[in-house]
């Protein structure tokens, strides 16, 4: 009798030997390598797989946090530390290296320690079941009617506005409705994830692709094209997209972590090609796949390279005391109304230490470091701790309850993502966006508690 072929161990098998020969291509220019920096590298590389490995879940904004801290604050700065790559041309030396890697162990620890309180204290009180299947949704013709008429409102829209050869480029929120360049972004980024709600209801009404499900999941491409939106938006859509097809009882599986392994390994640096040039480009000239390590050491891996700056930062300027959090929490407020309100902390850092672009990232724990120190970091691992420790515990214990939370959820996952590698600011903008259109939808979800499924 035949063994059935193990696809998972094949999958991973691939993905390995292609991260070999990523590696393989580094040019190692560094001349004074310090033991200290590549054991500390070692250390926080070796906890995150061994957090990853330990996480039985098939996938949750805690394994999701460690794939985060595998690749952006291990892999890809070992790349740059080894390829003597300084990013933004901003030079760090092996003691600001060690200082980061310790920085990041601490924040790593408190994560680790307030997650695992609270999953324990969760499970102890509760007789629970593991329960992470899409709920089914059953709706009425005049309820498809009205989503059908979102779904092709939010595409025309985009057409008419950005037109349609604009969709597939790597022009962004070039929406025309208002000069208010907040009521651009927030209203582009509602035409781009009303549609994705629209495809959970209408693939989980029978588990299965059907052509309503099908129609919409064209437009969220056509929508959410991956040349012309950013990776990290991406990642948050098509992930999530992946886990509600894939989405089984079953957690054994291993099939999000192929997925994050693929996406960061190999989908996004491909994808580096695509951040100066549109699709035609390639379609006249061709395509030409860059080695691996070009793309690691680009500044689309810059996460780890800001948190030694954020270090020098606060030893220069001393801590912001809130000044930071203030404005991303009144993101709202336009800045005709609020004259001096703070910009994303990346921009405040790189005009801090002379650098002319300033759009650039800001991870979590600098975050939390600018505004309030040490003391900064642990809060902000505390809070984030907490959050993912209830939202893993409510979408995967608590069966059908709380409908509208299950149906993002899944979609958090790259939204994590994007919150780690930061800035704040503008991670808080994008969810709050793509939260919207969850307060229409409670209008529209009742529970049908004699079938024990979600009628609309």
């Amino acid at each position: 009798m035949k063994k059935k072929i193990d696809f998972i161990k094949i999958a991973y098998f691939i993905i390995f030997v292609i991260i070999v020969i990523g590696l393989s291509q580094v040019s190692v220019k560094r001349l004074n390598i310090s033991f200290l920096v590549c054991f500390t590298f070692f250390i926080n590389s070796l906890l995150s797989i061994i957090m990853i490995v330990r996480e039985k879940k098939s996938y949750s904004l805690y394994k999701t946090y460690w794939y985060f801290s595998l690749i952006f604050f291990c892999f890809a700065p070992i790349i740059q530390y080894l390829s003597y790559k300084n990013l933004w041309k901003f030079e760090l030396s092996n003691y600001d290296y060690i200082i980061s890697n310790l920085l990041i162990l601490f924040a790593n620890v408190i994560f680790i320690l307030v997650y695992s309180y609270k999953e324990k204290k969760y499970l102890a009180q509760n007789n629970v079941q593991i329960h992470p299947e899409n709920v089914v949704i059953k709706t009425t013709i005049l309820t498809k009617s009205i989503l059908l008429f979102l779904l092709f409102a939010c595409l025309m829209i985009s057409i008419s506005n950005i037109g349609l050869s604009n969709l597939f480029s790597t022009d962004e929120n070039m929406y025309s409705l208002s000069s208010n360049s907040m009521f651009n972004t927030i209203f582009g980024l509602l035409c781009r994830g009303i549609p994705v709600y629209i495809f959970y209801i209408f693939y989980s009404e029978k588990s299965k692709f059907n052509i309503l499900s099908l129609i919409t999941l064209i437009v969220i491409i056509i929508l959410n094209f991956p040349t012309s939106i950013t990776r990290f938006w991406m990642g948050s859509i098509y992930i999530g997209v992946f886990l509600i097809v894939f989405n089984k009882k079953n957690s054994s599986k291993r099939k999000y972590d192929i997925v994050l392994l693929a996406a960061f390994a190999l989908i996004f640096p491909l994808l580096f090609a695509f951040k100066y040039h549109d699709i035609n480009y390639f379609i006249e000239n061709g395509f030409e796949v860059k080695a691996m390590n070009d793309s690691y050491n680009s500044v689309d891996y810059d996460a780890y390279s800001i948190v030694p700056r954020s270090i020098i930062y606060v030893k220069d300027n001393g801590i912001e005391n809130g000044k930071q959090l203030l404005g991303t929490v009144l993101f709202i407020v336009p800045r005709q109304m609020w004259e001096n309100k703070p910009n994303p902390t990346g921009d405040l850092i790189a005009r801090a230490q002379g650098q002319s672009y300033t759009n650039i990232s800001c991870p979590y724990i600098s975050e939390g470091y600018i505004n309030f120190g040490i003391a900064g970091t642990i809060v902000f691992q505390i809070v984030l701790a907490l959050i993912c420790a209830k939202m893993d515990y409510n979408y995967w214990y608590k069966a059908n309850d709380k409908l509208l939370f299950r149906i993002i959820y899944p979609f958090l996952m790259g939204f994590l993502v994007y919150l780690l590698r930061g800035a704040l600011h503008p991670v808080i903008v994008y969810l709050f966006c793509f939260s919207l259109p969850l307060l229409f939808m409670q209008f529209l979800i009742k529970k049908d508690d004699r079938n024990d499924v979600k009628s609309i």
